[in-house]
């Protein structure tokens, strides 16, 4: 009795081992759906941070983008591990944005160090169910910290530079040091300076500056210090870096498409000018007479500009340049700023048209027979300009994972302008990256 007793349990845990491992296998296949779209960003689901000191800002961003024509619902994001916080920027994702989801690694107390790994789970619920798993590992040094653990720019304006300090403290060797400083963005240049050293503390001045020739966009980026020491894990630190650059004066749209205009007839399309900084708009002028513009003497930070065309002349298409001056507010009369947008449309007989006309409420052309509805209605493409505070897919993050490093004892300040008047002495840098 006891054997046919045993032989009906293992029936029974057999049969539920079948049913899970059945339900698993269906359930992943199931989410290859929310898998291609982190593969379509190129996303690799897993991230090694490497070496991170204590009270770095350490962060990594998975992004992932919509391709299909529906919805897609994030559920929840959550992590296995105290060491890492995750969240995502939207929960609802409509067809062809990107949403992303961060990972932020805790290296606030020596609690949290050594090597640390986590899995984020990523669960949909729209328009299927399905789960995406994430991987994060970092090692977080109790031995070295940074102060602040982030170099946060802030919003800077395009053509200006930044100097912004942080603070390296290491506790341990008597004989540790940096050896070199490698970055990725050519418009970072990065000094440090040993300030202390009493036995094995160890204590330098990190200045960072965020030059003028900086593109505009968003900065994600990170300095990696290499130090001494042998093994591979440990020698290198990262000190993330983190801000906005904002152009002076920005056109939307860059290109004004008027469309298609009757004979004799007239259209009007908004062109916005954005600043970093509150302007007045001067004066508006055009290459094409047949513009003309209304404007305010307001200083604000974004100015919509009604730009109206008067169809006279022949038929056909055309095109003219809009030149706005502006001056900032405070500033005097000679400083005045400008930014050209073109502009082009087409204008269609009134002979050539009639009630049946799909473009301009009527007929189709008589004396331009080569002229199509397919190329008039790319002519006449919407207008329309982006809510403010909505998202651009071209503002992605590339972590490069090529460096570019030399030895510190070859770097001097060469022609480059001191970050600070108390550096006087080029033997006190310990390196420079030009």
């Amino acid at each position: 009795m006891n054997g046919r007793r045993r032989r009906i349990l293992l029936s029974i845990v057999l049969a539920l081992w079948l049913v899970s491992s059945n339900v698993v296998s269906s359930y992943a296949q199931t989410s290859q759906w929310a898998i291609k779209m982190f593969s379509e960003m190129g996303t690799e689901r897993m991230h090694d941070f490497g070496g991170v000191a204590l009270n770095a800002e350490v962060e990594q961003h998975f992004q992932f983008k919509n391709i299909y024509n529906e919805d897609v619902v994030i559920s929840s994001v959550s992590s296995n591990c105290g060491c890492t916080k995750a969240s995502a920027t939207k929960s609802l994702v409509h067809p062809n944005e990107i949403g992303e989801i961060i990972a932020r690694v805790d290296t606030s107390g020596k609690e949290h160090t050594g090597q640390r790994k986590a899995t984020i789970r990523v669960m949909f619920d729209k328009p299927r169910l399905a789960e995406v798993q994430l991987q994060v590992k970092t090692y977080i040094r109790a031995d070295i910290g940074f102060e602040p653990g982030i170099i946060e720019f802030g919003s800077v304006r395009q053509g200006e530079s930044v100097v912004k300090k942080a603070f390296l403290q290491y506790e341990g060797r008597s004989d540790w040091a940096l050896t070199s400083i490698q970055k990725t963005n050519p418009a970072v240049r990065a000094e440090a300076r040993e300030i202390q050293r009493q036995g094995g503390s160890i204590i330098y001045e990190i200045l960072v500056e965020l030059k003028s020739n900086a593109s505009s966009g968003y900065i994600r980026d990170l300095l990696k210090f290499q130090t001494n020491e042998n093994d591979r894990v440990s020698s290198s630190i990262f000190l993330p870096l983190r801000g906005l650059v904002i152009e002076p004066l920005s056109a939307k749209p860059s290109h004004l498409q008027l469309g298609v205009v009757a004979q004799s007839t007239s259209i009007t399309k908004n062109l916005v000018i954005s600043g970093s900084t509150p302007f007045k708009i001067v004066d508006i002028t055009s290459s094409d007479s047949r513009m003309s513009f209304m404007k305010t003497n307001l200083i604000r930070t974004v100015h919509v500009i009604p730009v109206t065309f008067k169809a006279d002349g022949e038929e056909g298409e055309f095109s003219g340049s809009i030149v706005i001056s502006t001056r900032q507010s405070g500033s005097n009369d000679r400083e005045i700023q400008k930014i050209v947008v073109s502009a082009t449309g087409f204008i269609l007989d009134k002979t050539e048209t009639s009630p049946s006309n799909s473009f301009i409420g009527g007929g189709s052309s008589k004396k331009n027979p080569s002229i199509n509805k397919e190329s008039l209605d790319d002519r006449s493409e919407n207008n329309e300009f982006p809510t403010a505070g909505s998202s651009k897919e071209e503002q992605n993050v590339d972590f490069s994972t090529k460096w570019f490093s030399a030895p510190l004892q070859n770097l001097t300040m060469k022609d480059e302008v001191p970050l600070n008047g108390s550096w006087k002495s080029p033997n006190a840098l310990i390196a420079t990256i030009l």
